[in-house]
């Protein structure tokens, strides 16, 4: 075996235990989505203590943000990881975000309130925020220049990994249990193993870093040569390790060690940390962790069962993971900015496909059936209340004839009678529930599409209704709602083969020795910000008008197209050393 070979196996292991904090990364975002209709039904059970005092009424917004409060505490751990690793090392954050993972996987799957839930919650979002900016800066900082890209795709294949783990746990454990809320081993809930598993490669990520070398660049900074040059020796080689050394330390201010403060520029920060903040941002506002948040949420939105939507959603992790290794294999090649742009396009296109499909689907149910006395007659005028995601209610006059039976009916004791909605709302797609009140004494709802809504109250054979009205892509549909499981998969394709992964190296490797660490500390904050506010708004948008928010996110893809055409520097093939060409507006 050569000494190349020695050196590329010693450098994939290192590498794949660094990569297991973005798999932690992936698999504790994504494994919430397993256990919160369990921890909704617990909130709302009467005398619930877990509601903790909390009105029952509060529960979407309660549940929501301490599932939200992970995004939060990612952020928070993204831009305190960067300092933090600047001070103790990257091998000790490692460590520690590994206790942070291994306390919040027990504590989440044992909660006695849901404000000690939300704690624990907070202090995973802690874990994977300072993983996200560990990891990347890590695989950089000891890959060589022709190989950097290729490995630090590493760490979002061990994300996406991580998210299709999570899934495909959750719903084996539920399916095996026979419901995420039944007892499974040693008669726990199902829900609360769905968080326990994540403590085997919590504990295994801690133990295995324990076993690899500190970042050689981080030990040059502190003056530890000797320490730095054992490690690029099996890196690079023994011979090419003095001049690496000598290099790193000349990209270093003479005058102080690296500090958060090195970032600031006139604008704030410099030129290079807003570029890192922009793929930050616009990677999140594609919207693609709403494909993997609220994926059931948005198949079943549109007609398909609960079984359906967990196979789509499992079709789309697995695509996510498969286009990962396009990245994979291009990223050294042909560059870092094209595929970024070829990414964009197709993004753009598939989520403006999306968009235009929801805008014409039909509403479900846009007319529904009900059934009244034989003995209706007249002329009635039906309130139809219209309720938006925004708030805003309108009521709307609907006018029915129930004209007599005629002399050949056959006799009866009720008739059916149809309400069609279209003629009042229009092309309105933005509808997000209707009340019906004044309809006929003694009328019932008869259609199953109708009856998922809630009852409001029955008084005097006065019956008011509330339902939601969804696009339809089933039935007569069905070819749409085809086209939509393609496009949303081409997206997928699109974000995998490009945004999702080269975003990271690109985090990893753009910044200079002297700011690597605070650079990539706020561009990661920033991005967990943005994933935060993408996935708190979309509920919202959804409600609205699901073509709304694709076609936002459809526009976004438009926007990061020009941005990386028109500011992205190219970085492949450069040695971390020549970043700081780029602080100065060289590419």
């Amino acid at each position: 075996m050569s000494d190349n070979d020695n050196n590329l196996g010693f450098l994939i292991r290192i590498v794949a235990v660094a990569a297991l904090g973005g798999f932690l990364f992936g698999f504790d975002t994504a494994v919430i989505n397993g256990a919160v209709p369990v921890l909704r039904a617990m909130f709302t059970e009467p005398g619930s203590t877990f509601a903790a005092g909390f009105d029952p009424s509060q529960v979407d917004l309660i549940v929501g943000q301490s599932v939200a409060i992970a995004l939060i505490g990612a952020a928070i751990g993204a831009f305190t990881a960067g300092p933090l690793t600047n001070r103790i090392g990257r091998k000790p954050a490692m460590i520690i975000a590994a206790i942070a993972f291994l306390a919040s996987a027990i504590g989440s799957g044992m909660p006695v309130t849901i404000i000690d839930f939300t704690f624990w919650r907070f202090l995973g979002g802690l874990a994977f925020g300072a993983a996200s900016v560990i990891a990347p800066a890590y695989i950089a900082e000891v890959s060589p220049a022709h190989l950097r890209g290729r490995l630090g795709s590493m760490q979002q294949l061990a994300i996406v990994i991580g998210i299709f783990v999570a899934l495909m746990s959750n719903l084996i454990i539920a399916q095996i249990a026979g419901g995420a809320a039944e007892a499974w081993i040693g008669g726990f809930a199902a829900w609360k193993w769905m968080f326990w598993i994540e403590a085997i490669p919590a504990a295994l990520y801690g133990i295995l870093a324990l076993g690899i070398p500190e970042s050689p660049r981080y030990l040059v900074i502190k003056d530890r040569d000797e320490e730095a040059r054992s490690v690029l020796a099996k890196v690079l080689g023994s011979q090419a390790a003095d001049a690496k050394i000598s290099e790193i330390h000349g990209t270093l201010s003479t005058e102080h060690k690296p500090r958060l403060s090195d970032i600031l520029g006139p604008g704030l920060f410099k030129k290079i940390v807003w570029l890192g903040i922009g793929l930050s941002v616009f990677q999140q506002f594609v919207g693609i962790n709403v494909v993997f948040y609220y994926s059931n949420l948005l198949w079943e939105s549109v007609g398909l069962s609960e079984d359906q939507a967990f196979i789509n959603t499992a079709i789309g992790g697995a695509t996510n993971v498969l286009t990962t290794f396009i990245a994979i294999a291009l990223v050294d090649k042909i560059g870092r900015k094209p595929l970024l742009a070829f990414g964009s396009i197709g993004m753009a296109l598939s989520l403006g496909v999306m968009a235009f499909v929801f805008n014409a689907a039909p509403l479900n149910p846009d007319k529904i059936n009900l059934t009244v006395p034989a003995s209706t007659t007249g002329s009635y005028t039906i309130n139809v209340e219209t309720r938006g995601a925004e708030g805003t209610i309108e009521s709307l006059p609907m006018p029915i004839t129930i004209d007599p039976l005629g002399a050949d009916d056959e006799p009866a004791e009720t008739r059916t009678v149809t309400l069609d909605f279209r003629p009042v709302l229009g092309e309105s797609r933005g509808t997000t529930e209707l009340v019906l009140t004044e309809l006929p004494v003694g009328a019932e709802i008869v259609d199953p599409a109708a009856k998922e809504g809630d009852i409001v109250a029955t008084a005097d054979g006065i019956v008011t209704k509330r339902f939601t009205l969804k696009p339809d892509l089933t039935g007569d549909q069905r070819t749409m709602g085809i086209i939509t499981l393609i496009a949303l998969n081409l997206f997928i394709i699109s974000f995998g083969a490009s945004w999702g992964p080269i975003v990271w190296v690109m985090l990893g490797e753009m910044f200079s020795n002297q700011i690597r660490g605070a650079g990539l500390a706020v561009a990661a904050s920033a991005q967990w910000g943005a994933n935060y506010l993408i996935s708190a708004t979309f509920p919202l948008m959804a409600a609205a008008s699901l073509a709304f928010a694709y076609g936002f996110y459809s526009i976004s893809a438009v926007v990061s197209l020009l941005f990386v055409l028109v500011l992205i520097p190219e970085t492949k093939g450069k040695e971390l050393e020549s970043m700081g060409e780029l602080e100065d507006g060289k590419s």
